[in-house]
């Protein structure tokens, strides 16, 4: 079987969609019945080999001021390259371009095509844009962007939904053909027994001190505003820190939080995931502002971790918290309900919640996401194959 992934949401920065693709690739070393590719975009164009997968970089535009994500927009390479790899599956991993991309190439190659839907485009990025605008005017811009995802993702074989709340979502669209396939943890890595009271000193921490930590992009959609702002009250809360994991557009803004504030600390970017699982462990909870996620990957992470999860009482992070019974929830955007249920929780009985979102995670692995989205490719391949056989 030829898989090939086409996604515009890859950064070599981090972020859901490459610790998806990276695990893909780890599952993938015992399998060699597949022959595996990822097409992604960067600065120029060139191929090169990764744990036996072929990675094909693609022309594409920045569509951020750093340049970490850009949008493939090579239509010729890519329908090129395609026709070279003679993939069996196509994945498309983000919902701009990559979609048409896809089906242009398909009327060349007789490929299926499975839309997977890392992001929840209308509410992430198309409401808080238009907030402002007249009520009229929003509305149908919003109608606009679900009937885009709708017919996009129509036009595919199959599309991939990673936690019920997102299904729920795409099926409110009219999406068709829709499949649950969450995501998983490695909970060898991310553990509570890598716990350490050296990288807790190292932040400056005496030992009654709570650290909360965020995981995540800095960037608008991703919640942190309401972070930053709850973060300036921290006073009001005995005792307690936060810690900034990650990069980004808002890189200045949480610099700048954490140079005036001593109870902030800013970590910056890790992409080791060791490194990750000793700050997780070291932690006392986790914050996951965004009211978007389609799964919240970080959130399953820091429950593997034994770390108790404060999010927002929507998404896909607000279903793992409500699900795991291993943290809190507090309305979006809101401030000051966010610090009000991170003192509550962190006056729970934080031994218990650790307990349950150890137990939570250990039913998620990516030996089960893959075991199921792998099944799904199979399951479309068989029907080709006997489509064809019938036709011939």
């Amino acid at each position: 079987m030829r898989i090939a992934d086409l996604t515009s949401f890859y950064s070599p920065s981090g972020g859901g969609v490459r610790t998806y693709i990276h695990q893909k690739m780890e599952y993938l070393r015992s399998h060699d019945e597949v022959d595996y590719s990822l097409i992604m975009p960067g600065d120029d164009t060139s191929v090169s080999q990764e744990d036996g997968a072929s990675i094909y970089t693609v022309r594409g535009f920045p569509v951020d001021q750093k340049g970490l994500y850009r949008q493939l927009s090579d239509v010729g390479t890519l329908v090129r390259l395609l026709g070279e790899i003679k993939p069996d599956v196509v994945e498309i991993g983000s919902p701009y371009l990559d979609p048409w991309l896809a089906l242009i190439s398909k009327l060349n190659f007789p490929h299926r095509l499975v839309g997977f839907y890392h992001a929840d485009v209308p509410d992430t990025y198309v409401a808080p844009a238009t907030k402002f605008w007249p009520s009229l005017a929003r509305d149908a811009v919003m109608g606009m962007s679900r009937r885009y995802i709708r017919f996009t993702h129509n036009q595919f074989d199959a599309t991939v939904a990673t936690s019920p709340v997102t299904l729920r979502k795409l099926e409110e669209m009219g999406v068709e053909n829709l499949h649950l396939v969450p995501l998983g943890a490695d909970t060898d890595t991310f553990r509570p027994g890598r716990r350490s009271p050296a990288l807790r000193r190292s932040l400056g921490l005496r030992r009654k001190d709570q650290l909360a930590l965020y995981v995540g992009r800095f960037r608008e959609e991703k919640g942190l505003p309401v972070l930053l702002q709850a973060a300036q009250y921290l006073e009001k809360l005995d005792h307690v820190h936060v810690a900034f994991v990650g990069t980004g557009p808002m890189d200045d803004e949480v610099r700048a939080l954490c140079a005036r504030n001593e109870r902030c600390h800013y970590i910056g970017y890790v992409g080791d995931r060791d490194e990750m699982a000793e700050l997780y462990a070291a932690a006392d909870v986790l914050i996951n502002p965004c009211p978007y996620e389609t799964f919240g990957l970080a959130t399953l992470e820091a429950l593997s971790s034994g770390l108790p999860v404060l999010t927002p009482n929507t998404g896909g992070a607000g279903y793992l918290a409500q699900a795991s019974q291993a943290g809190m929830t507090f309305s979006p955007q809101d401030a000051l309900d966010l610090l009000e249920k991170l003192d509550r929780l962190l006056r729970s009985d934080l031994r218990l919640l650790s307990s349950r979102a150890r137990s939570f995670s250990e039913g998620f692995s990516w030996q089960n996401t893959f075991d199921k989205l792998f099944s799904l490719y199979k399951e479309l391949t068989d029907a080709t194959a006997s489509r064809s056989a019938v036709g011939a």
